[in-house]
């Protein structure tokens, strides 16, 4: 089972998020340094036990291009043994609201 996390635009707050240590999280965002941030937060310190965890471990799902210097900086945190997938999926989009996004694919009539 996996649990899910969602990124709202406009600096909204990833609110009312539980622990769930025996589930696995899976990330949709952004690489921007506050949801890194986010991240490595929730895995908290590397530890036998899930004390300082909100999840079992974590698949990462980039929108757009990660940069090394980020990517090398995620590998040494602390939160590295528990991520078991990061990808780049390069589907950046444009969050207008809560439910509605865009992905600024403009063609002329």
């Amino acid at each position: 089972s996996s649990g899910i996390n969602a990124e709202y635009g406009g600096g909204r707050k990833v609110r009312g998020r539980q622990p769930l240590a025996y589930l696995d999280a899976v990330y949709f965002l952004r690489p921007s340094p506050e949801n890194l941030e986010i991240i490595r937060k929730d895995f908290g310190e590397a530890r036998d036990d899930y004390k300082n965890r909100l999840y079992k471990t974590g698949h990462i799902f980039f929108t757009e291009m990660i940069s090394d210097e980020d990517l090398t900086s995620l590998a040494k945190s602390d939160a590295a043994p528990f991520i078991k997938t990061v990808k780049e999926v390069n589907v950046a989009f444009l969050p207008l609201e809560e439910r509605v996004f865009s992905l600024d694919n403009r063609t002329d009539p």
